[in-house]
């Protein structure tokens, strides 16, 4: 069974408020939600007149311009990828994506980096590249001023401000910061000596 999180009572498929268990269906899960929170998981359309149109996730409060974003946005809290890569078993949340994971097949990178002799696949990938040239930093964190080449970095980098630690072990009951902590915790002899002790205990029972 694929494992879906609950961004209200923070389980993944157990729900500890309801004891529910859920199947990947993104349909029980945003009814699951809803239902703890009383929120509807859809968009609140705030409008003065049709050109300022503002589509607001009552799920995390994220803003977009158009109907079209929001939906794309609303995928990631239920973790639809309705788009199948036909080669191999890779989904992805837009058509873009898709069409991009295309040409690893293809062997095409038809984004030639400006500075230097590589090449991308997409136009994003080619921007992420050439900022190591410019120097640009265009993600800049809201507590320290820090700056960053790219969201993802970003996003690691705010954790150190929250404190949260999202990826857990749920053997050893420790929590880390980044998922390459996690990897290597499950690398340690600690980890590895809690995975033979649970292997004994369910061989004596």
């Amino acid at each position: 069974m694929l494992l879906r999180m609950c961004r209200i009572c923070g389980k993944s498929n157990v729900c500890d408020k309801s004891k529910n268990l859920f199947e990947p269906s993104n349909r029980k899960l945003l009814g699951h939600i809803q239902m703890l929170t009383g929120l509807r998981p859809h968009q609140k359309l705030l409008k003065a007149n049709q050109e300022t149109a503002i589509y607001i996730c009552e799920l995390c409060g994220t803003h977009v311009k158009t109907k079209a974003s929001f939906e794309r946005h609303i995928r990631k809290h239920t973790g639809e990828r309705p788009f199948g890569c036909e080669k191999c078993e890779a989904r992805f949340l837009t058509a873009a994506e898709l069409r991009s994971h295309g040409l690893t097949h293809t062997g095409d990178r038809p984004y030639p980096c400006r500075y230097c002799d590589r090449r991308y696949v997409s136009y994003m990938g080619r921007l992420k590249h050439e900022r190591l040239h410019t120097n640009e930093r265009p993600f800049v964190c809201t507590e320290c001023g820090k700056a960053f080449t790219n969201a993802y970095i970003l996003k690691n980098h705010m954790l150190v401000h929250t404190g949260e630690r999202l990826f857990r072990c749920e053997l050893c009951d420790r929590s880390f910061q980044r998922k390459t902590h996690l990897t290597t915790h499950f690398r340690s002899n600690t980890h590895k000596l809690n995975v033979d002790k649970r292997q004994d205990a369910l061989e004596i029972s």
